[in-house]
Protein backbone atom coordinates (compact mmCIF):
# COMPACT_ATOMS: atom_id res chain seq x y z
CA UNK A 1 0.00 0.00 0.00
CA UNK A 2 1.60 3.22 -1.08
CA UNK A 3 1.77 6.24 1.24
CA UNK A 4 -0.81 8.24 0.03
CA UNK A 5 -3.21 5.17 1.05
CA UNK A 6 -1.94 4.79 4.11
CA UNK A 7 -2.36 8.60 4.82
CA UNK A 8 -6.38 8.02 3.79
CA UNK A 9 -6.79 5.01 5.68
CA UNK A 10 -5.23 6.79 8.78
CA UNK A 11 -7.78 9.62 8.78
CA UNK A 12 -10.31 7.43 8.80
CA UNK A 13 -9.33 5.42 11.74
CA UNK A 14 -8.97 8.40 13.65
CA UNK A 15 -12.85 7.88 14.32
CA UNK A 16 -13.50 4.34 14.41
CA UNK A 17 -11.48 1.60 16.55
CA UNK A 18 -10.67 -2.15 16.07
CA UNK A 19 -12.49 -4.78 18.48
CA UNK A 20 -12.07 -4.66 21.55
CA UNK A 21 -12.63 -0.74 21.84
CA UNK A 22 -12.33 -0.89 26.33
CA UNK A 23 -14.66 2.49 26.41
CA UNK A 24 -17.36 0.48 25.11
CA UNK A 25 -16.94 -3.25 25.91
CA UNK A 26 -17.54 -5.04 29.02
CA UNK A 27 -14.17 -5.41 31.17
CA UNK A 28 -14.90 -8.25 32.79
CA UNK A 29 -15.12 -9.97 29.10
CA UNK A 30 -11.88 -8.35 27.66
CA UNK A 31 -9.20 -9.08 30.10
CA UNK A 32 -6.30 -6.28 30.07
CA UNK A 33 -3.17 -8.06 31.35
CA UNK A 34 -1.57 -4.82 30.93
CA UNK A 35 -1.73 -1.53 31.72
CA UNK A 36 -3.04 0.94 28.91
CA UNK A 37 -3.58 4.84 29.17
CA UNK A 38 -6.85 5.84 31.36
CA UNK A 39 -7.78 1.89 31.36
CA UNK A 40 -6.25 -0.16 34.70
CA UNK A 41 -5.45 -4.08 34.43
CA UNK A 42 -8.61 -6.15 34.76
CA UNK A 43 -9.58 -7.52 38.38
CA UNK A 44 -11.61 -10.18 37.91
CA UNK A 45 -11.92 -13.39 39.93
CA UNK A 46 -13.30 -16.30 37.35
CA UNK A 47 -12.36 -19.85 38.48
CA UNK A 48 -9.92 -20.96 36.42
CA UNK A 49 -11.00 -24.55 35.82
CA UNK A 50 -9.77 -25.72 32.74
CA UNK A 51 -9.88 -22.43 31.34
CA UNK A 52 -6.24 -21.14 32.42
CA UNK A 53 -2.82 -20.67 30.32
CA UNK A 54 -0.43 -23.18 32.41
CA UNK A 55 1.83 -21.13 35.19
CA UNK A 56 4.87 -23.71 34.70
CA UNK A 57 6.92 -20.34 34.80
CA UNK A 58 5.67 -20.32 38.48
CA UNK A 59 6.85 -23.86 38.80
CA UNK A 60 10.25 -23.57 37.93
CA UNK A 61 13.31 -23.32 39.92
CA UNK A 62 14.68 -20.16 38.69
CA UNK A 63 18.42 -21.29 40.21
CA UNK A 64 18.73 -23.02 36.66
CA UNK A 65 18.31 -20.16 34.94
CA UNK A 66 20.51 -17.72 37.23
CA UNK A 67 23.51 -20.48 37.09
CA UNK A 68 22.89 -21.05 33.21
CA UNK A 69 22.68 -17.21 33.03
CA UNK A 70 26.15 -16.76 35.19
CA UNK A 71 28.51 -19.13 32.87
CA UNK A 72 26.88 -19.43 29.65
CA UNK A 73 29.82 -17.29 27.71
CA UNK A 74 31.96 -20.68 28.60
CA UNK A 75 29.50 -22.96 28.22
CA UNK A 76 28.85 -23.26 24.30
CA UNK A 77 25.92 -25.25 23.02
CA UNK A 78 25.70 -28.43 25.48
CA UNK A 79 24.82 -25.96 28.29
CA UNK A 80 22.24 -24.48 26.58
CA UNK A 81 20.65 -27.89 25.54
CA UNK A 82 21.43 -28.98 28.90
CA UNK A 83 19.32 -25.79 30.33
CA UNK A 84 16.17 -27.04 27.82
CA UNK A 85 16.80 -31.16 29.11
CA UNK A 86 16.47 -29.79 32.72
CA UNK A 87 13.31 -27.28 32.30
CA UNK A 88 11.43 -29.99 30.64
CA UNK A 89 12.03 -32.85 33.34
CA UNK A 90 14.73 -35.03 32.08
CA UNK A 91 17.50 -35.23 34.33
CA UNK A 92 18.73 -38.65 33.07
CA UNK A 93 20.81 -39.25 29.79
CA UNK A 94 18.81 -41.93 28.88
CA UNK A 95 15.83 -40.15 28.62
CA UNK A 96 17.02 -37.80 26.30
CA UNK A 97 16.89 -37.05 22.70
CA UNK A 98 18.58 -35.31 19.33
CA UNK A 99 17.53 -32.03 18.40
CA UNK A 100 19.25 -31.46 15.60
CA UNK A 101 17.52 -28.22 14.18
CA UNK A 102 18.66 -26.63 17.55
CA UNK A 103 22.36 -27.73 16.53
CA UNK A 104 22.23 -26.91 12.99
CA UNK A 105 21.06 -23.65 13.71
CA UNK A 106 23.75 -23.15 16.49
CA UNK A 107 26.49 -24.16 14.07
CA UNK A 108 25.14 -22.49 11.02
CA UNK A 109 24.92 -19.14 12.91
CA UNK A 110 28.12 -19.18 14.72
CA UNK A 111 29.51 -19.47 11.09
CA UNK A 112 28.09 -16.25 10.12
CA UNK A 113 27.86 -14.24 13.46
CA UNK A 114 30.30 -16.22 15.65
CA UNK A 115 29.93 -18.33 18.56
CA UNK A 116 30.03 -15.61 20.87
CA UNK A 117 26.73 -13.72 19.33
CA UNK A 118 25.24 -17.22 18.87
CA UNK A 119 25.76 -17.52 22.91
CA UNK A 120 24.14 -14.09 23.34
CA UNK A 121 20.74 -14.90 21.35
CA UNK A 122 20.49 -17.78 23.67
CA UNK A 123 20.72 -15.65 27.02
CA UNK A 124 18.89 -13.39 25.53
CA UNK A 125 15.63 -15.67 25.20
CA UNK A 126 17.09 -16.95 28.71
CA UNK A 127 16.79 -13.95 30.34
CA UNK A 128 13.14 -13.19 28.82
CA UNK A 129 11.91 -16.64 29.58
CA UNK A 130 13.06 -15.82 33.20
CA UNK A 131 11.45 -12.55 33.44
CA UNK A 132 7.51 -14.29 33.12
CA UNK A 133 7.18 -14.27 37.00
CA UNK A 134 7.76 -10.60 37.33
CA UNK A 135 5.86 -9.43 33.94
CA UNK A 136 3.17 -12.21 33.67
CA UNK A 137 -0.01 -12.06 35.88
CA UNK A 138 -1.02 -14.88 38.56
CA UNK A 139 -4.24 -15.72 36.27
CA UNK A 140 -4.36 -15.30 32.39
CA UNK A 141 -7.74 -16.53 31.29
CA UNK A 142 -7.69 -18.53 27.91
CA UNK A 143 -10.91 -17.58 25.13
CA UNK A 144 -13.47 -19.74 26.71
CA UNK A 145 -16.95 -18.95 28.09
CA UNK A 146 -17.04 -15.88 29.45
CA UNK A 147 -13.88 -14.49 27.88
CA UNK A 148 -14.05 -12.99 24.65
CA UNK A 149 -10.40 -11.15 24.87
CA UNK A 150 -7.00 -10.97 26.10
CA UNK A 151 -4.74 -7.76 26.04
CA UNK A 152 -1.17 -8.06 26.31
CA UNK A 153 1.85 -5.83 26.30
CA UNK A 154 4.29 -6.57 23.73
CA UNK A 155 7.32 -7.35 26.44
CA UNK A 156 4.23 -9.99 28.30
CA UNK A 157 3.75 -11.67 25.00
CA UNK A 158 7.84 -12.39 24.44
CA UNK A 159 7.61 -14.08 27.88
CA UNK A 160 4.71 -16.17 26.85
CA UNK A 161 6.57 -17.45 23.72
CA UNK A 162 9.91 -17.31 25.24
CA UNK A 163 8.49 -20.23 27.63
CA UNK A 164 7.11 -22.36 24.67
CA UNK A 165 11.03 -23.63 24.07
CA UNK A 166 10.47 -24.37 27.93
CA UNK A 167 7.89 -26.23 27.77
CA UNK A 168 7.69 -30.07 26.67
CA UNK A 169 4.08 -29.77 25.45
CA UNK A 170 4.34 -30.71 21.58
CA UNK A 171 1.15 -28.31 20.29
CA UNK A 172 2.13 -25.58 23.20
CA UNK A 173 5.83 -25.43 22.33
CA UNK A 174 8.64 -25.36 20.10
CA UNK A 175 9.65 -28.67 20.98
CA UNK A 176 8.68 -30.71 17.57
CA UNK A 177 10.68 -28.15 15.79
CA UNK A 178 13.65 -28.56 17.69
CA UNK A 179 13.81 -31.72 16.82
CA UNK A 180 13.46 -31.68 13.13
CA UNK A 181 16.37 -32.45 10.67
CA UNK A 182 14.92 -30.05 7.76
CA UNK A 183 16.04 -26.69 6.50
CA UNK A 184 12.74 -24.97 7.13
CA UNK A 185 13.00 -26.28 11.45
CA UNK A 186 16.30 -24.28 11.15
CA UNK A 187 14.71 -21.60 9.04
CA UNK A 188 11.71 -21.07 11.76
CA UNK A 189 14.52 -20.60 14.62
CA UNK A 190 16.25 -18.10 12.81
CA UNK A 191 12.90 -16.03 12.75
CA UNK A 192 12.45 -16.74 16.42
CA UNK A 193 15.87 -15.54 17.54
CA UNK A 194 15.51 -12.20 15.60
CA UNK A 195 12.15 -11.73 17.16
CA UNK A 196 14.25 -12.26 20.80
CA UNK A 197 16.44 -10.08 19.83
CA UNK A 198 14.40 -7.23 18.93
CA UNK A 199 12.78 -7.73 22.22
CA UNK A 200 15.79 -7.56 24.42
CA UNK A 201 17.63 -5.03 22.62
CA UNK A 202 14.53 -2.85 21.31
CA UNK A 203 11.29 -3.64 22.18
CA UNK A 204 8.37 -2.17 20.62
CA UNK A 205 6.31 -0.48 23.21
CA UNK A 206 2.32 -0.90 23.53
CA UNK A 207 0.17 -3.81 23.15
CA UNK A 208 -1.64 -6.84 21.54
CA UNK A 209 -5.41 -7.86 21.53
CA UNK A 210 -6.38 -11.41 21.34
CA UNK A 211 -10.38 -12.02 20.44
CA UNK A 212 -12.34 -15.14 19.97
CA UNK A 213 -15.46 -13.63 17.63
CA UNK A 214 -18.60 -15.69 18.35
CA UNK A 215 -21.78 -14.98 16.68
CA UNK A 216 -25.09 -17.01 16.51
CA UNK A 217 -26.96 -18.34 13.71
CA UNK A 218 -29.48 -15.75 14.06
CA UNK A 219 -27.14 -12.98 14.55
CA UNK A 220 -25.43 -14.04 11.13
CA UNK A 221 -29.02 -14.15 9.22
CA UNK A 222 -29.91 -10.69 11.30
CA UNK A 223 -26.56 -9.18 8.71
CA UNK A 224 -27.55 -11.07 5.87
CA UNK A 225 -31.46 -9.86 5.90
CA UNK A 226 -30.02 -6.40 6.62
CA UNK A 227 -27.36 -6.20 4.34
CA UNK A 228 -28.77 -8.83 1.25
CA UNK A 229 -30.18 -6.45 -1.07
CA UNK A 230 -27.17 -4.28 -1.14
CA UNK A 231 -25.24 -3.34 -3.97
CA UNK A 232 -21.89 -5.80 -3.74
CA UNK A 233 -18.37 -4.01 -2.10
CA UNK A 234 -16.02 -2.21 -3.88
CA UNK A 235 -13.23 -4.96 -5.15
CA UNK A 236 -9.67 -3.99 -5.90
CA UNK A 237 -7.60 -7.05 -7.27
CA UNK A 238 -3.79 -7.40 -7.05
CA UNK A 239 -1.50 -10.14 -9.01
CA UNK A 240 1.80 -8.51 -7.36
CA UNK A 241 0.85 -6.92 -3.83
CA UNK A 242 1.00 -9.93 -0.77
CA UNK A 243 -1.32 -9.33 2.32
CA UNK A 244 1.53 -8.91 4.09
CA UNK A 245 2.39 -5.70 2.89
CA UNK A 246 -0.64 -3.75 3.96
CA UNK A 247 -1.86 -2.10 7.13
CA UNK A 248 -4.73 0.02 8.37
CA UNK A 249 -6.89 -2.99 7.26
CA UNK A 250 -8.07 -6.40 8.67
CA UNK A 251 -5.90 -8.97 6.91
CA UNK A 252 -7.07 -12.86 6.23
CA UNK A 253 -5.34 -15.05 7.65
CA UNK A 254 -6.08 -18.95 6.36
CA UNK A 255 -6.27 -20.40 9.31
CA UNK A 256 -6.53 -24.32 10.48
CA UNK A 257 -9.16 -24.50 12.66
CA UNK A 258 -6.33 -25.05 15.25
CA UNK A 259 -5.12 -21.89 15.11
CA UNK A 260 -1.15 -21.94 13.41
CA UNK A 261 -1.52 -24.89 11.45
CA UNK A 262 1.56 -26.62 11.40
CA UNK A 263 4.09 -23.48 12.63
CA UNK A 264 5.26 -25.37 15.99
CA UNK A 265 5.70 -28.36 13.63
CA UNK A 266 7.18 -28.57 9.75
CA UNK A 267 4.14 -26.40 8.30
CA UNK A 268 5.84 -23.30 6.16
CA UNK A 269 2.55 -22.21 3.91
CA UNK A 270 0.42 -18.58 4.45
CA UNK A 271 -0.49 -18.82 8.03
CA UNK A 272 2.72 -20.44 9.16
CA UNK A 273 4.37 -18.01 7.53
CA UNK A 274 2.64 -15.14 8.78
CA UNK A 275 2.72 -16.43 12.70
CA UNK A 276 6.90 -16.68 11.85
CA UNK A 277 6.71 -13.15 10.79
CA UNK A 278 4.90 -11.93 13.76
CA UNK A 279 5.65 -14.50 16.79
CA UNK A 280 2.94 -13.05 18.55
CA UNK A 281 0.30 -14.18 16.95
CA UNK A 282 1.27 -17.37 18.39
CA UNK A 283 -0.02 -16.55 22.01
CA UNK A 284 -3.60 -17.09 20.19
CA UNK A 285 -2.43 -21.10 20.23
CA UNK A 286 -2.40 -20.54 23.79
CA UNK A 287 -5.41 -18.91 24.13
CA UNK A 288 -7.67 -21.00 21.89
CA UNK A 289 -8.37 -24.57 21.25
CA UNK A 290 -10.23 -25.47 18.05
CA UNK A 291 -12.43 -22.70 16.34
CA UNK A 292 -15.90 -23.54 15.85
CA UNK A 293 -17.49 -22.74 12.73
CA UNK A 294 -19.45 -19.82 14.15
CA UNK A 295 -16.57 -18.55 15.70
CA UNK A 296 -13.23 -16.52 13.97
CA UNK A 297 -10.51 -15.19 16.03
CA UNK A 298 -9.12 -11.23 15.67
CA UNK A 299 -5.47 -10.23 16.70
CA UNK A 300 -4.53 -6.30 16.98
CA UNK A 301 -1.51 -5.18 16.83
CA UNK A 302 0.82 -7.64 16.43
CA UNK A 303 4.40 -6.52 15.28
CA UNK A 304 6.10 -7.56 11.91
CA UNK A 305 9.29 -8.94 13.18
CA UNK A 306 11.09 -10.57 10.12
CA UNK A 307 10.73 -10.64 6.05
CA UNK A 308 10.77 -13.81 4.59
CA UNK A 309 11.23 -15.46 0.78
CA UNK A 310 10.50 -18.56 -0.66
CA UNK A 311 7.28 -20.62 0.21
CA UNK A 312 6.73 -24.05 1.74
CA UNK A 313 9.72 -25.88 1.60
CA UNK A 314 11.95 -22.98 0.29
CA UNK A 315 10.83 -20.95 2.74
CA UNK A 316 13.71 -18.37 4.30
CA UNK A 317 14.70 -16.18 6.79
CA UNK A 318 15.23 -12.22 6.17
CA UNK A 319 15.80 -9.43 7.56
CA UNK A 320 13.05 -6.93 7.89
CA UNK A 321 12.05 -4.61 4.85
CA UNK A 322 10.40 -1.66 4.51
CA UNK A 323 8.03 -4.22 1.91
CA UNK A 324 6.84 -5.94 5.36
CA UNK A 325 6.80 -3.20 8.28
CA UNK A 326 4.56 -0.59 7.08
CA UNK A 327 2.03 -2.37 9.93
CA UNK A 328 4.91 -1.23 12.54
CA UNK A 329 4.83 2.34 11.84
CA UNK A 330 4.04 4.05 16.00
CA UNK A 331 2.14 7.07 14.39
CA UNK A 332 -0.33 4.05 13.49
CA UNK A 333 -1.27 2.97 17.18
CA UNK A 334 -4.39 3.74 18.91
CA UNK A 335 -5.11 4.88 22.13
CA UNK A 336 -4.50 1.87 23.92
CA UNK A 337 -1.32 1.36 22.39
CA UNK A 338 -2.01 -0.84 19.93
CA UNK A 339 -1.06 -0.86 16.20
CA UNK A 340 -4.07 -0.60 14.03
CA UNK A 341 -4.06 -3.49 11.69
CA UNK A 342 -6.12 -6.61 12.22
CA UNK A 343 -4.91 -10.05 11.17
CA UNK A 344 -8.51 -12.57 11.66
CA UNK A 345 -8.35 -16.03 11.46
CA UNK A 346 -10.94 -18.05 9.60
CA UNK A 347 -11.02 -21.99 8.83
CA UNK A 348 -11.38 -23.51 5.68
CA UNK A 349 -13.61 -26.13 4.72
CA UNK A 350 -11.00 -29.14 3.86
CA UNK A 351 -11.79 -30.66 0.44
CA UNK A 352 -10.81 -34.52 -0.60
CA UNK A 353 -11.22 -36.15 -3.65
CA UNK A 354 -10.90 -35.87 -7.66
CA UNK A 355 -10.76 -31.97 -8.56
CA UNK A 356 -14.44 -32.41 -9.77
CA UNK A 357 -15.68 -33.79 -6.27
CA UNK A 358 -14.03 -31.00 -4.61
CA UNK A 359 -16.12 -29.09 -6.75
CA UNK A 360 -18.89 -30.74 -6.17
CA UNK A 361 -18.65 -30.74 -2.37
CA UNK A 362 -18.03 -27.46 -2.57
CA UNK A 363 -20.95 -26.11 -4.65
CA UNK A 364 -23.60 -28.02 -1.85
CA UNK A 365 -26.08 -25.02 -0.30
CA UNK A 366 -24.67 -26.73 2.64
CA UNK A 367 -20.78 -25.98 2.40
CA UNK A 368 -21.27 -22.66 0.39
CA UNK A 369 -23.42 -21.69 3.45
CA UNK A 370 -20.94 -22.78 5.65
CA UNK A 371 -18.18 -20.65 3.88
CA UNK A 372 -20.25 -17.26 3.41
CA UNK A 373 -20.80 -17.40 7.04
CA UNK A 374 -17.58 -17.64 8.11
CA UNK A 375 -15.84 -15.31 5.93
CA UNK A 376 -18.61 -12.89 7.21
CA UNK A 377 -17.79 -13.70 10.59
CA UNK A 378 -14.32 -12.82 10.51
CA UNK A 379 -15.26 -9.56 8.54
CA UNK A 380 -17.49 -8.49 11.02
CA UNK A 381 -14.86 -8.61 13.58
CA UNK A 382 -14.33 -4.68 13.11
CA UNK A 383 -17.86 -4.00 14.12
CA UNK A 384 -19.64 -1.07 12.94
CA UNK A 385 -18.12 1.97 11.09
CA UNK A 386 -15.59 0.46 8.95
CA UNK A 387 -17.16 0.65 5.52
CA UNK A 388 -14.45 2.26 4.23
CA UNK A 389 -11.37 0.05 5.80
CA UNK A 390 -10.32 -2.79 3.45
CA UNK A 391 -10.34 -6.26 4.07
CA UNK A 392 -6.91 -7.87 2.61
CA UNK A 393 -7.49 -11.34 1.52
CA UNK A 394 -6.56 -13.74 -1.22
CA UNK A 395 -6.89 -17.47 -2.34
CA UNK A 396 -8.59 -18.62 1.07
CA UNK A 397 -8.43 -22.35 1.82
CA UNK A 398 -7.49 -22.99 -1.96
CA UNK A 399 -3.91 -25.03 -0.93
CA UNK A 400 -4.05 -27.74 0.70
CA UNK A 401 -7.68 -27.52 1.36
CA UNK A 402 -7.87 -28.00 -2.24
CA UNK A 403 -10.94 -24.80 -2.43
CA UNK A 404 -11.75 -23.64 -6.04
CA UNK A 405 -10.19 -20.17 -7.01
CA UNK A 406 -12.97 -18.69 -8.63
CA UNK A 407 -15.87 -19.84 -5.96
CA UNK A 408 -13.94 -18.70 -3.00
CA UNK A 409 -12.91 -14.78 -4.79
CA UNK A 410 -17.06 -14.87 -4.75
CA UNK A 411 -17.66 -16.05 -1.90
CA UNK A 412 -15.85 -13.40 -0.12
CA UNK A 413 -17.23 -10.50 -2.33
CA UNK A 414 -20.90 -11.94 -0.63
CA UNK A 415 -19.03 -11.77 2.74
CA UNK A 416 -17.73 -8.32 2.35
CA UNK A 417 -21.03 -7.26 0.87
CA UNK A 418 -22.81 -8.73 3.81
CA UNK A 419 -20.19 -6.96 6.59
CA UNK A 420 -20.12 -3.70 4.68
CA UNK A 421 -16.55 -3.47 3.61
CA UNK A 422 -14.24 -3.23 0.43
CA UNK A 423 -12.38 -5.84 -0.50
CA UNK A 424 -8.76 -5.85 -1.87
CA UNK A 425 -8.10 -9.19 -3.08
CA UNK A 426 -4.16 -10.69 -3.45
CA UNK A 427 -3.80 -13.80 -6.42
CA UNK A 428 -0.15 -14.07 -5.58
CA UNK A 429 1.15 -13.49 -8.67
CA UNK A 430 -1.42 -15.14 -11.15
CA UNK A 431 -2.33 -12.76 -13.26
CA UNK A 432 -4.83 -14.40 -15.61
CA UNK A 433 -7.02 -15.14 -13.05
CA UNK A 434 -6.89 -11.86 -11.65
CA UNK A 435 -8.28 -10.56 -14.88
CA UNK A 436 -10.99 -12.99 -14.83
CA UNK A 437 -11.92 -11.61 -11.04
CA UNK A 438 -12.03 -8.03 -12.77
CA UNK A 439 -13.98 -9.06 -15.37
CA UNK A 440 -16.46 -10.60 -13.09
CA UNK A 441 -17.02 -7.52 -10.86
CA UNK A 442 -17.53 -5.64 -13.99
CA UNK A 443 -20.62 -7.84 -15.23
CA UNK A 444 -21.56 -7.58 -11.76
CA UNK A 445 -21.69 -3.93 -11.89
CA UNK A 446 -23.29 -3.65 -15.50
CA UNK A 447 -25.97 -5.78 -14.23
CA UNK A 448 -26.78 -4.35 -10.89
CA UNK A 449 -26.14 -7.85 -9.11
CA UNK A 450 -26.62 -7.61 -5.21
CA UNK A 451 -25.25 -9.69 -2.75
CA UNK A 452 -28.09 -12.16 -1.77
CA UNK A 453 -28.37 -12.33 -5.60
CA UNK A 454 -24.61 -13.45 -6.07
CA UNK A 455 -25.50 -16.14 -3.43
CA UNK A 456 -28.39 -17.52 -5.29
CA UNK A 457 -26.98 -17.52 -8.15
CA UNK A 458 -23.63 -19.42 -7.36
CA UNK A 459 -26.80 -21.85 -5.36
CA UNK A 460 -28.23 -22.48 -8.58
CA UNK A 461 -25.41 -23.49 -11.00
CA UNK A 462 -26.08 -27.09 -10.99
CA UNK A 463 -22.78 -29.38 -10.58
CA UNK A 464 -20.76 -29.10 -14.09
CA UNK A 465 -20.48 -32.97 -15.82
CA UNK A 466 -16.64 -32.39 -16.20
CA UNK A 467 -14.16 -30.29 -14.33
CA UNK A 468 -12.91 -26.88 -15.01
CA UNK A 469 -11.46 -24.50 -12.76
CA UNK A 470 -13.27 -21.84 -14.36
CA UNK A 471 -16.52 -23.49 -14.76
CA UNK A 472 -18.03 -21.17 -11.51
CA UNK A 473 -17.43 -18.04 -13.58
CA UNK A 474 -18.45 -19.53 -16.62
CA UNK A 475 -22.11 -20.77 -15.48
CA UNK A 476 -22.53 -17.75 -13.86
CA UNK A 477 -21.72 -15.81 -16.93
CA UNK A 478 -24.21 -17.91 -18.74
CA UNK A 479 -26.91 -17.62 -16.53
CA UNK A 480 -26.61 -13.21 -15.88
CA UNK A 481 -26.46 -13.06 -19.95
CA UNK A 482 -29.28 -15.83 -20.28
CA UNK A 483 -31.74 -13.53 -17.82
CA UNK A 484 -31.12 -10.64 -20.42
CA UNK A 485 -31.93 -12.28 -23.25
Amino acid sequence: MDHENLMKYLEEFRSIRFQPDFQKVDAERNVRYCEITDFPISNISFELLETGVSQQWRNCDQNLFNEYLKTYKNGGYSQFEDLLFKIWGYSEEKERFDLPALKSFYRKMSEIVGEDEVLEKLARLVRITKSACEVLPEKIYRLVGDIESATFSHIQCASLIAWMFFSDTPRLSFIIILQKTTCVAVEKLKFLFTYFDKMSIDPPIGAVSFRKMRITHKQYLENWKLRETNLLPDVQVFDKMSIEETALCTQIDFANKRLGGGVLKGGAVQEEIRFMMCPEMMVAILLNDVTQDLEAISIVGAYVFSSYTGYSNTLKWAKITPKHSAQNNNSFRDQFGRLQTETVAIDAVRNAGTPLECLLNQLTTEKLTREVRKAAIGFLSAGDGFSKIPVVSGWWGCGAFRGNKPLKFLIQVIACGISDRPLQFCTFGDTELAKKCEEMMTLFRNNNVRTGQLFLIINSIGPPLNYSEQYVFDAIRAKINSTKA
